[in-house]
């Protein structure tokens, strides 16, 4: 009897897509059956409580895949969901996510910039340091 091992993929990482709100729900489901396990909800233009309704119903999608979910740019929606958050240079500090979110998954990205976000660039690495 000839046994084939089924392949499996190498971690992928999904930031979700869309044009409305149910697109982004849509593709965040179809990654979820296709394997991926991390998933950042990436929503623009829209109101916290929008982001936060969202914000649940793209939890239970990766709840139900044992994905992982991470919250752009929110703090607080991440908190109100137990989601990861994902932070930009205009966002709050690292430090406060890691007061607020324990033991949640925290992401950043930060790039250099010229010197006006000097100070900010300081407080990333150090941040990561502690």
């Amino acid at each position: 009897m000839n046994k084939t091992k089924k392949k499996s993929l190498a971690p992928l990482y999904y930031i979700s897509q869309g044009e409305t709100a149910e697109q982004h729900l849509q593709n965040i489901q179809k990654v979820c059956e296709s394997g991926v396990r991390l998933v950042q909800l990436r929503l623009k233009n829209c109101t916290e409580q929008e982001y936060l309704n969202i914000a649940k119903q793209a939890k239970e999608i990766c709840n139900q895949f044992n994905a992982a979910l991470i919250i752009n740019d929110s703090i607080a929606v991440a908190k109100a969901v137990n989601a990861g958050v994902h932070l930009g240079q205009q966002d709050e500090t690292i430090a406060k996510a890691k007061s607020v979110l324990k033991n949640q998954l925290i992401g950043a990205i930060y790039w250099i910039r010229p010197l006006s976000v000097y100070n900010h660039q300081k407080e990333f690495e150090s941040d990561f340091r502690s």
